[in-house]
């Protein structure tokens, strides 16, 4: 037993125990009640909790914070028995009660839940089919639990046969048991010829050296492409369609063509080519065609004219109707034109000599153009100078308006300058009219109120002024003299110095005659006393107040809200005040630990001394208490996550142990999942030696099985030593039959060797239990019990091989037989009469014998 005092204190005496004398625990404190001076406790069971807080002062496994266990014991004092406890087993839900639970749905609990087992390795607790030991079926469930779906063993999985060629039909000695078909392999077995895709029952006989349809024939005259064949009397390829046979290889002088048109002629045939000579060499049935080699070329005359054109030509033996044999027609749409036509003025080539309307001598004049001189290249043609001709003469134009054919700067299109010449040819020098170019001459304004500012809605070009024009153009009231660009604005309502504005303060306002106002540049409504104006009326971006403190700023004025920005917000002197709006809450960090308490807090814009943003503190007197501190086992709650010694990531492993997660609950953790912890998590131990943490059947020590895991965890899978390890025989003939006395076990096949061990002779492929027995020949093909001689089984071998069964193809035959009589047979082979019963030398004269007593 302890002495405890509950809180530090300044200890003024101390109370001496003698020998055998019962420990206590003073409580040095102030104040009445529990903790005041003179209380005191005890720790009768020395666990480190004073009868005052400890619920069982007589069981030292009980106390607050002790590990609850599976004993009906509240352990840790919270008045609860049995939650939560270290030692409570792992049950597993049982959602479709086959008896075996989910591993991933665990409840750890003194007493089994209701709906929970004890058992888990359920891969599927939805479905009461599927649990670990169950039959496999074909139906896409994993109904054993062991990780594969529809295995060959399935109890209802189908035989299949190995279709080699890929033709729809297996063979029979090739088979797999499946649930579903596996590539290569079909449901049918009669397959004749697995090698190749075209035989196979009802395929069509083709004439390729097989039996396609598997009837035990090959080639017959029934074959599908069996050819027929033509004879080709004249040797040229080609055959006579009236002389054939149907046969799968070609006859001497036969041919598969059928096209020859005549088979005595080797010239005349389907690939001859066509002559001009009134017979149809190339078999077509016409004669003398246009693709005839030796052809001629004729002319098409579409005009009638007698001359054709030679763009469209026709072969042929002789001239067809619409063409002829000349070629020099230049337009075969036009029987006027043609190489013996005349030319005239029409822009057509009427004599086909390749120049259009020339003047060869026989042009009409009367068809011809008047066409004059544009020397200076303007476009313009001179009156006074041309000539006629069908089309224009280098430098001659129609026209005949030029003024000056001397200046291409002259024509009547041309822009009138101020120059003192008739540009436009319009009969007049440097008139003022819209053709005057602008850049040689000026633009002048209607001046109508003398002011000398002219009204830029009515303008004229000339060279120089008229009279009642200015020459500018910014009167904004060209009917007011007073009213101009150079009038000075006063508050009249009206624009006077026309800039747009009216009575507008711009600085030429007589104050006098208005007010003056102060900017207000951030419009916030309130004004700059150093910046003023003088103006009509309040002009935009301007106050009559004149206190604003900063007017750069809209947020800045008498009465704003103050916020924590390093400015006079509200103009008041004071920047930054504890009540602005957005100053923010601080926390008391007592311990210096950067964690505040949320207890105690200050608002102000600026971080006051002692006090942090963080809120979080759970206990602000312990410096080494706070989120993210590194828990460690104490029986403190250091990272003030709610746990004390809890085992997350925080957790100082030096402090505590390191827990291996053991999921299959088979005692046997992970080392791909640990944890730190002051305890043992549910679910996780110290040994560290599981290969596979998903399965209660695979661990150090357990029995290997074939099943694709490494049950044992000795880092091999499916060793020959499995506890369902199949035993395999060589089999060296590669009959499917091995040998009893060479085997080995194995989980996966081995090559050359077998399941079936009853092969009496590996050395022969012909002798084995598969094979048909050759009675006779001493050999026990076999491998029978029976001797080769001995075709009936009887016992007994054939008198024809020195044995002395005289029928060895009747069981019921033999020297060990009892005879029956009369029946024609000597079933007991002694050679005595079938009709001598009573064997004395005599048959019975109930089958032809004189013996009248055959029992006798």
């Amino acid at each position: 037993m302890r002495l405890i005092t509950p809180l530090p204190a300044l200890v003024t005496g101390l109370a001496l125990v003698g020998c055998g004398d019962k420990d206590t625990g003073t409580e040095v404190g102030g104040g009445a009640g529990v903790g005041s001076v003179g209380d005191t406790y005890v720790d009768e069971d020395g666990d480190g909790f004073l009868s005052v807080e400890d619920c069982d002062d007589a069981d030292a496994s009980t106390y607050p914070g002790a590990p609850e266990s599976c004993d009906g014991i509240d352990n840790d004092c919270d008045g609860e028995v049995d939650e939560n406890p270290a030692d409570a087993p792992t049950f597993h839900a049982d959602r479709d009660g086959d008896g075996f639970g989910d591993d991933a749905t665990t409840e750890a609990a003194c007493e089994a839940p209701d709906g929970f087992v004890e058992v888990g390795g359920d891969c599927d607790d939805e479905d009461p089919s599927a649990f670990p030991g169950n039959d496999e079926y074909c139906d896409g469930l994993d109904n054993d639990c062991d990780g594969d779906i529809d295995e060959p063993d399935a109890v209802d999985a189908g035989v299949w046969y190995g279709d080699g060629d890929a033709d729809g039909y297996g063979d029979a000695d090739r088979t797999q048991t499946s649930c579903d078909q596996p590539a290569g392999f079909v449901a049918d077995d009669t397959d004749c010829n697995d090698q190749s895709d075209a035989a196979h029952p009802g395929a069509s006989e083709a004439c390729d050296g097989i039996d396609n349809d598997c009837n035990g024939e090959t080639d017959e005259d029934a074959s599908a492409d069996a050819a027929t064949w033509c004879a080709d009397g004249d040797g040229d390829g080609f055959g006579d369609a009236a002389v054939s046979t149907v046969q799968c290889a070609q006859p001497t002088d036969y041919v598969l063509d059928a096209t020859d048109c005549d088979d005595a002629v080797s010239t005349i045939n389907p690939g001859a080519s066509e002559y001009c000579d009134g017979l149809d060499n190339d078999c077509d049935g016409t004669i003398d065609e246009d693709d005839a080699l030796d052809t001629s070329t004729f002319y098409g005359d579409g005009d009638g004219d007698g001359y054709g054109d030679a763009g469209d030509t026709m072969q042929a033996c002789a001239a067809p109707s619409g063409y002829v044999a000349d070629d020099s027609d230049c337009d075969d749409g036009s029987a006027a034109v043609n190489p013996g036509a005349a030319e005239v003025c029409n822009g057509v080539d009427d004599d086909c000599d390749a120049a259009i309307d020339d003047d060869d001598g026989g042009l009409d004049d009367s068809t011809a153009t008047s066409w004059h001189d544009d020397s200076d290249g303007d476009g313009y043609g001179d009156p006074l100078d041309s000539v006629l001709s069908c089309d224009a003469p280098a430098g001659f134009i129609a026209d005949d308006s030029d003024c000056d054919d001397g200046d291409a700067a002259v024509n009547p299109a041309a822009t009138e300058v101020c120059n003192g010449a008739d540009d436009d040819c319009d009969g007049a020098t440097d008139d003022a009219d819209t053709s005057v170019d602008a850049s040689t001459g000026s633009l002048f304004y209607v001046d109508g109120d003398g002011d000398g500012y002219g009204d830029a809605a009515s303008s004229v070009p000339a060279c120089d002024a008229p009279s009642g024009y200015a020459a500018s153009d910014d009167d904004c009231d060209d009917g007011n003299a007073a009213v101009n660009p150079g009038a000075s604005e006063v508050c009249n309502t009206i624009d006077d110095d026309c800039d747009g504005d009216i009575d507008d303060a711009d600085g030429s306002v007589d104050a006098s005659t208005g007010s003056v106002f102060f900017a207000d540049v951030d419009g916030d409504g309130f004004g700059d006393a150093a910046s003023t104006v003088a103006a009509c009326s309040l002009p935009a971006s301007a106050s009559t107040d004149d206190t604003d403190c900063d007017d750069t700023r809209a947020t800045t004025y008498p009465g704003a809200d103050e916020y924590c920005n390093t400015r006079d917000d509200d103009c008041d002197g004071d920047i930054d005040e504890d009540d602005a709006l957005d100053a923010l809450t601080w926390f008391e960090d007592v311990d210096g630990d950067g964690f505040g308490d949320a207890t105690s807090s200050a608002a102000a814009c600026n971080q006051p001394s002692g006090f942090v943003a963080d809120d979080t503190d759970c206990d602000d007197g312990r410096g080494g208490v706070y989120p993210g501190a590194t828990e460690i086992c104490n029986s403190l709650d250091d990272d003030c996550d709610g746990a004390v010694d809890d085992a997350d990531s925080d957790l100082d492993a030096s402090t505590g142990i390191t827990w291996y997660a053991d999921i299959d609950g088979d005692g046997f953790g992970s080392l791909l999942s640990t944890i730190e912890a002051c305890e043992a998590p549910a679910s996780y131990v110290e040994d560290s030696s599981d290969c596979d943490d998903t399965s209660d059947e695979n661990y150090p020590g357990a029995d290997e099985y074939c099943d694709g895991d490494d049950n044992d965890c000795d880092g091999t899978t499916d060793e020959d030593d499995a506890v369902d390890a199949v035993t395999l025989y060589a089999d060296d003939d590669g009959d499917g039959y091995g040998n009893s006395v060479a085997s080995t076990t194995s989980c996966s096949t081995v090559s050359g060797y077998v399941t079936d061990g009853t092969d009496c002779n590996d050395a022969d492929g012909s002798i084995s239990p598969g094979t048909a027995e050759i009675w006779y020949d001493g050999i026990d093909s076999d491998c029978g019990s029976d001797s080769d001689y001995d075709a009936d089984g009887d016992g007994y071998e054939s008198e024809s091989y020195t044995g002395t069964d005289c029928d060895d193809l009747d069981p019921d035959v033999s020297p060990a037989a009892a005879e029956v009589w009369y029946d024609g047979i000597d079933s007991d082979c002694d050679d005595a009469s079938d009709y001598d019963a009573d064997a004395d030398g005599y048959e019975s004269d109930s089958h032809g014998g004189d013996d009248c007593n055959d029992a006798d």
